[in-house]
């Protein structure tokens, strides 16, 4: 089977440019934003030189989200082991309890601890 491929100045590319660009929001964690930021505003970049976009940038609002750290304050790590196991507060104080204890940690994109005591006192 033979796959054709549209030009960028297509009305069919331009078509699909409109409905997907420009990103309304990017929500990215502090790990990987930079990387796909840098990625994405390169090529973007290059479609806006050439008039492909007419748009400076690909995302209209941008939202860098905190980290959950472990219990010790570092950055979660299996090699760390310090790593929280969700399945085991599941099953101990239910999903809400834990889910309702992740809302309330704080901020979006605030870097905050873990605590699995969290969990029982919503549960309480």
């Amino acid at each position: 089977m033979l796959m054709s491929c549209l030009t960028l100045d297509s009305e069919e590319s331009q078509e699909i440019i409109k409905n997907w660009l420009p990103v309304d929001i990017y929500i990215g964690g502090q790990e990987h934003a930079n990387l796909h930021l840098l990625y994405a505003r390169f090529w973007h970049k290059i479609l806006y030189k050439i008039g492909i976009v007419n748009y400076p940038e690909p995302f209209q609002k941008f939202f860098c989200q905190g980290m959950i750290l472990g219990t010790d304050g570092e950055k979660m790590s299996k090699s760390r082991g310090n790593v929280v196991n969700p399945d085991e507060l599941v099953e101990k104080y239910g999903a809400d309890a834990l889910r309702l204890y992740e809302i309330f940690l704080g901020p979006p994109e605030q870097t905050t601890k873990f605590d699995p005591d969290g969990a029982r006192a919503i549960k309480k």
